[in-house]
């Protein structure tokens, strides 16, 4: 056989890819891209649910400091399940306003944030004197919302952040 036959040879034996080959390439490149895209929204996903659960905190958080600042009116500050955030009546930024205004004023503002800020939200908050202790009062705030979960639109499930928060009065000793 001389070297001519020998190359003709050799090129038959390496044709290169077949056309099977090369579709079960791109099919395993494009599960890997969809593993990928799965993630991402899985990621996402779990982003915001933080994100919301971060807000539910705060909003409890500035509530109970609402309340300490009013402390004499702390134990009003109940509110029962709800989820429509009433009407401001009277803006306590800009006029005076008494301690019972004070406190309407502010749970009206807390409910309007939290309406804003959770989608489907509903609310409660519980507040009790402690009885050992006259100048602590505990408020409970309970804050609910709906989360995304899975790929379809409608599947959600509800979020609830439970948090306690005890206002204390300061009372000035003297030496």
């Amino acid at each position: 056989m001389n070297r001519l036959q020998a190359r003709a040879l050799q090129r038959t034996k390496q044709a290169g890819f077949s056309m099977i080959e090369v579709l079960v390439a791109l099919m395993i490149i494009t599960l890997g891209l969809f593993g990928v895209v799965g993630l991402q929204a899985f990621s996402l996903r779990a982003n915001q649910a933080g994100k919301y659960r971060g807000q539910a905190v705060f909003l409890a958080d500035d509530l109970g400091q609402r309340m300490e600042i009013n402390f004499p009116n702390a134990n009003g500050y109940d509110v029962a399940l709800s989820s429509t955030a009433p009407a401001l009546n009277k803006d306590c930024t800009t006029s005076t306003c008494s301690g019972a205004d004070l406190m309407t004023y502010d749970l009206a503002v807390w409910q309007a944030a939290v309406a804003a800020a959770l989608p489907q939200s509903s609310w409660s908050v519980t507040t009790a004197q402690l009885a050992a202790t006259p100048n602590l009062t505990s408020a409970t705030f309970t804050l609910t919302w709906q989360e995304r979960m899975g790929s379809i639109a409608n599947n959600t499930s509800t979020a609830t952040v439970t948090a306690t928060y005890v206002t204390t009065r300061l009372i000035k000793t003297s030496p």
